[in-house]
């Protein structure tokens, strides 16, 4: 039987058991499809484990169609379709995933529109998270299904895009948010050279990120560059007291970066502050002996 046959089966089953719900070979023919809809999904994990999310795809689908109220066929699938980079129609499966209810009659349509043109499902995806009743779990899995989709708009440079999608990450994980999404915001920021709201995003990540170390030195690291780049504008704009205050601020985020030391010690100096600047270029090039500006500025500072 073919999958949209297996659909209107279901559907004709329903629409009997409605009608008369002690039909007996309604009920009987129901409590087959359910176990039939367990064997596929049971064979789907199977698929999923052995690297084949395509075929664990398939053996969702025609799950789906035999137990359509099922919510958990629904995450599963729309993990099957992450896992192939089919992120957009992940997203669609989710946010069915989270507003399906316990069993209905007629059984929800399919979450999946292949014949839908491009906009319209553009238009689904902006509706993702307008539905109040999808549960914190789908909600939390959408989240991540958006992360995705940023990383992939990021990477092809569509970075506007990209910073949208990192918000309705933001947005559809509620509460169980994690600091991914934030500091991937917080990068395609920095790139748009938006740096207050880039810092914002960073910070808001290393709060997030507090319990997971490696986490969040990534996360500091990255804010460090932030404030570096800020210093450097503020140096070029002859602004070297706020310059020096963001030079220490990068320095704070990652103490372990020769050039922070030495773009301190620059703007120390123009502040007449040469012992400052000193102790900044000795760390500098004990950071990096190689460091030839580092040299050059201590020689002047100190000459033999």
């Amino acid at each position: 039987m073919v999958q949209e046959e297996l659909g209107e089966a279901r559907k004709a089953v329903d629409a009997a058991l409605q009608l008369q719900p002690s039909h007996a070979p309604a009920l009987a023919l129901r409590r087959t499809m359910d176990e039939c809809a367990a064997v596929y999904a049971t064979e789907a994990t199977k698929l999923a484990l052995l690297g084949l999310p395509s075929d664990a795809a398939l053996n969702l689908e025609h799950a789906r169609k035999l137990r359509p109220a099922d919510s958990t066929l629904l995450v599963s699938l729309a993990m099957a379709f992450r896992q192939q980079g089919k992120l957009h129609q992940a997203a669609e499966v989710r946010r069915a995933a989270g507003c399906v209810k316990a069993p209905v009659s007629p059984p929800q349509p399919s979450a999946r529109h292949p014949s839908l043109p491009k906009l319209a499902r553009h238009r689904m995806l902006e509706d993702l998270l307008s539905n109040g009743d999808c549960e914190a779990a789908s909600r939390e899995s959408l989240g991540l299904v958006y992360n995705d989709i940023g990383v992939q708009q990021a990477t092809d440079q569509q970075l506007d895009a990209a910073v949208h999608s990192f918000g309705r990450a933001i947005d559809a994980s509620g509460v169980h948010v994690t600091s991914a999404p934030f500091s991937n915001r917080a990068d395609c920021l920095r790139r748009l050279e938006r740096p207050s709201e880039a810092l914002a995003d960073y910070e808001r990540a290393a709060e997030l990120a507090a319990a997971a170390p490696e986490a969040l030195w990534q996360i500091q690291t990255r804010m460090a560059m932030l404030h570096n780049d800020s210093g450097t504008r503020l140096y070029n704009h002859a602004q070297a007291r706020k310059a020096a205050q963001a030079f220490s601020r990068a320095i704070e985020c990652n103490p372990r970066v020769s050039r922070f030391y030495l773009n301190r010690a620059e703007a120390t100096v123009q502040l007449s502050r040469f012992e400052l600047a000193r102790d900044d270029l000795l760390v500098a090039l004990r950071l990096d002996p190689g460091n030839h500006r580092a040299r050059t500025l201590l020689a002047g500072l100190c000459p033999s």
